[in-house]
């Protein structure tokens, strides 16, 4: 980001924000309230995540830690829900200047096929399966909320990213599945500005494809 942080990006500003603390969430809140005024804002993408404190998933429930879990469901799922009390009247405020024509504000939440409950066939990873799971419950309920308020919530699954997070686990991805940071950035983006209230409520993979919950 440092990058386009003047010159033709005059607009991209970074604000400090800490996903497992709510006061950091609130102040961040509150500096865009002040840039954005009036208009509101049409798009928040939560994406904090992590899969475990150690880097490597839990393999059996005995490796399962009460620290462990609670930081991971404050990364994974918390944060997230605390994003939305801050930010979802930004969204709001914006849907009340737009026509029901016109593409809704939308609050997009970076979730998981694994957190999918239907689709787990091969167990393991207990706090990051469950805490997307708890995630993509959070996202199914904001949506009724705050889809009475013309404000589209859903869920999306960005593939397996050749990053630091999945790279221990790169051995047993074909090589067609695997996607570069920007391919699969492009491809979330293309499914965020065609969404409309059709998608509120639901959960995506990068291609479109609807995941079961």
């Amino acid at each position: 980001l440092d990058r386009y942080g003047g010159g033709e990006h005059k607009r991209l500003h970074q604000v400090h924000l800490d996903i497992t603390d709510e006061a950091s969430i609130e102040a961040a809140s509150q500096w865009v309230e002040g840039s954005v005024g009036a208009e509101g804002l049409d798009l928040v993408i939560v994406a904090s995540g992590m899969l475990h404190p150690s880097g490597r998933g839990e393999t059996s429930i005995s490796k399962v830690t009460q620290a462990d879990l609670q930081r991971t469901f404050a990364v994974n799922c918390v944060g997230h829900a605390l994003v939305a009390k801050w930010f979802s009247p930004l969204l709001v405020r914006r849907s009340q200047r737009v026509c029901a024509a016109d593409r809704p504000p939308r609050l997009v939440n970076i979730s998981a096929r694994i957190g999918s409950i239907s689709d787990n066939r091969l167990g393991g990873w207990y706090g990051y399966r469950m805490s997307k799971a708890a995630l993509n419950q959070l996202t199914r309920t904001l949506s009724v909320e705050l889809g009475k308020r013309n404000v589209c919530v859903f869920s999306v699954h960005p593939g397996t990213v050749d990053t630091d997070f999945s790279r221990p686990y790169h051995k047993n991805v074909p090589e067609e599945q695997l996607f570069p940071a920007d391919k699969s950035a492009s491809m979330l983006v293309k499914l965020m500005n065609e969404a409309s209230m059709e998608q509120n409520g639901r959960f995506f993979a990068y291609d479109g494809s609807e995941i079961p919950w």
